[in-house]
């Protein structure tokens, strides 16, 4: 019989963990880092640019047109505007485009405004960016003499003033201001007006009181449109305080027309209206506004009369 050799090759054993890192491993390493990398890339967000407030604000209070100049990335611009030093803005969104500066008129003119500028995010911006406000007071007044109270309120005079974007006409008299009270008293009035002359900005009123009344009043001027350039009338935003007379017919006597002076006068039994510290809230509270003195005559009180 004839015979056949076989000859079996075993295969030689794995090498070690080290030994088997070769190139091919290496760069299928490297390509799933690179892969990671290029998919984290691809997957966070875009950087956008932080946009840049609206500059050059500016507010014509008279005609009511705001103008400002655009800048920066994006094109989604806004104003706001507000009638009072706090609370909400009114937003209003012009339509985006590029056109520089941006205007608009439609803004009614009131006594006080606050105004500013800025911008939505948009394409390219995150976040949003306003201007600092600006502000518009139509009408500021100043007393003479400060304090103002019932007693010198007569023949006081007013110093009335009007914001930048305004002036007077021709032909200020004492029938071009109104004498705006709450709550509202009788025997009040302008006697006299100086200055005011076409084209300023400044006059002074002297005041005449023929009147009475028994709490503080918080007083306001009126500005006729026909006094100025403009064409609606115009108030002053922050009144004046005017303290009552509590000794109104100069008797000597505080006079007591409520129920919570009657309990105040325990807080100063003799009735010359100084009152110990530990009271003073209380009687203030009864009190309220008074003048130095309370009103009384130059001698002082000493004592009171209830008055109906």
């Amino acid at each position: 019989m004839r015979q056949h050799r076989v000859t079996v090759t075993t295969p030689p054993p794995p090498p070690a963990s080290a030994e088997r890192l070769g190139w091919p491993m290496i760069f299928s390493g490297m390509g799933s880092r690179l892969a990671a990398i290029l998919a984290a890339l691809l997957l966070a967000p875009a950087a956008y640019a932080q946009p840049v407030a609206p500059t050059d604000l500016s507010y014509n209070f008279r005609t009511g047109v705001i103008t400002f100049q655009v800048a920066g990335c994006g094109s989604n611009v806004f104003f706001e505007y507000r009638y009072a030093t706090s609370g909400n803005w009114t937003d209003d969104n012009p339509t985006p485009g590029p056109q520089s500066p941006y205007t608009h008129n439609n803004i009614a003119g009131q006594d006080y405004v606050e105004v500013r500028a800025g911008r939505w995010p948009d394409t390219g911006c995150s976040g949003t960016s306003r201007t600092t406000a600006t502000t518009y007071t139509a009408v500021t007044v100043a007393s003479s003499p400060t304090p103002l109270d019932e007693s010198n309120i007569d023949g006081a005079e007013l110093t009335v003033t009007l914001g930048s974007d305004h002036a007077f006409g021709s032909g200020v008299g004492a029938a071009s201001f109104e004498l705006v009270t709450t709550p509202s008293v009788s025997g009040l009035s302008v006697s006299s007006v100086t200055g005011g002359g076409s084209g300023t900005r400044t006059a002074t009123l002297t005041l005449g009181f023929t009147g009475d009344f028994t709490g503080s009043l918080d007083l306001k001027v009126r500005v006729l449109a026909a006094a100025h350039n403009g064409s609606t009338n115009l108030t002053s935003f922050t009144g004046l305080s005017v303290a009552p007379d509590y000794d109104d017919d100069d008797d000597g006597l505080i006079e007591i027309t409520t129920l919570a002076q009657l309990n105040a006068v325990r807080w100063d039994l003799d009735g010359d209206g100084s009152v110990a510290a530990g009271n003073a809230t209380n009687y203030a509270t009864a009190f309220p506004n008074a003048p130095t003195g309370m009103g009384c005559p130059a001698t002082g009180c000493a004592g009171y009369e209830l008055d109906a």
